[in-house]
Formats: structure tokens, C-alpha cells, sequence
């Protein structure tokens, strides 16, 4: 949990952080910390109990947490994923005047075409 708010407190203060991916980043950490309090009190709770009986309400209310949260983070993912890999294939041009390592390479075979014709 402190790691999750420790990720979540520096993209919020750091400017450079204020991608999509990081964004995304953070709201994915949000996830991580909801689905561990969902889950994490009532697990302490019965391991302090001699009684580890769960209410049929407290029960569905924990099932339909995780599962809302699970989808959500796996929905997640898949626009991180979606972000990371198709965005670039798509649109490689624009994605790689934004990379300085492209760049530089670009201007390096540039040089060497003009300098070798």
C-alpha cells in the first residue's frame, strides 16, 4: 500500500510524469490499493477470530469488489498495453520524432547518406 501511494504521490508532483502512460500508471496503482483494502480486513479479521464464518452480504460485497476491480485492472492494462505497443505501430512517424534515441539514430543515418553520396 505505501508503495502504491508512493507511485501515486509522484507522478501526481512530478511534471515530467504527466504522460498517458503514467496516468495510467497511477490509476492502476488506485486499483492495487482499493483490491487490497477490500480484501485485507476481513482476511486480518478471521485470522485474529477463532470463527471464520463470512455473512452471505459481507461475502457478495467481497466478490463483487474483486471482481469489479479485477476487471477494471485488467481493463487497464490493456490500454497500457494498447498505448505502449499499438499507438507506435500505427503512427510510427509521429511516435518517433517524440523519441530522442530515434532522433538522434535519424540524424546519424541522415548524416552518413548525405556525407557517402
Amino acid at each position: 500500500m505505501v508503495g502504491n501511494l508512493s507511485i501515486i504521490i509522484l507522478i501526481k508532483n512530478s511534471s515530467q510524469l504527466h504522460t498517458p502512460m503514467y496516468l495510467f500508471l497511477s490509476h492502476l496503482a488506485f486499483v492495487d490499493i482499493l483490491i487490497s483494502s477490500s480484501v485485507t480486513p476481513l482476511m486480518l479479521m478471521n485470522f485474529l477470530e477463532d470463527i471464520t464464518l463470512i455473512p452471505l452480504g459481507g461475502c457478495l460485497a467481497q466478490m463483487f469488489c474483486g471482481c469489479t476491480l479485477g476487471t477494471s485492472e485488467c481493463f487497464l492494462l490493456a490500454v497500457m498495453a494498447y498505448d505502449r505497443v499499438m499507438i507506435p505501430m500505427l503512427n510510427p512517424l509521429i511516435y518517433s520524432l517524440r523519441n530522442n534515441e530515434v532522433k538522434g539514430a535519424w540524424r546519424k543515418l541522415m548524416s552518413r547518406k548525405y556525407f557517402l553520396s
